[in-house]
């Protein structure tokens, strides 16, 4: 399937929702296509597609992604800065615009499916079509 055709019969289905943001990994191509299909609205990343491996940044990444403010955020990115330069600098440089409740330019969990074949279906239901897990 195409990240294209699929975007494009999402936008179709639901268009642009204001206070929308569409969640991914951090694949190049649906980065690409969302930048193309949905051009004003945020895209940001799945937390659990940005893993560390190391116990001490996964805990300190997490607070970090859950803190709802931005002095709870600061504070768990320093002890990643002082722990870790690499992981901080890496997270600084995707944006935690990307991948932070804090600095989320929207509501960031207000509404995720938690696959694919969720999101389709959604789609295909709106649209009144016949979902995946029904035609399988």
């Amino acid at each position: 399937m195409s990240w294209t055709w699929f975007l494009n019969e999402l936008k179709n289905a639901i268009g642009s929702p204001e206070d929308c943001m569409i969640i991914s990994d951090r694949h190049l191509g649906i980065k690409v296509t969302i930048e193309k299909v949905y051009p004003n609205v945020p895209h940001g990343y799945c937390v659990f597609h940005m893993d560390y491996k190391t116990k001490d940044v996964s805990l300190l990444f997490k607070q970090a992604w859950k803190a709802y403010q931005k002095s709870e955020f600061k504070e768990a990115m320093l002890e990643i800065m002082k722990g870790n330069r690499v992981a901080f600098e890496e997270l600084m440089n995707v944006g935690p615009e990307k991948w932070s409740r804090a600095y989320s330019p929207i509501r960031r969990y207000r509404l995720m499916t938690s696959s694919i074949a969720e999101s389709m279906n959604s789609c295909l239901v709106h649209a009144g079509q016949m979902p995946i897990t029904t035609m399988i």
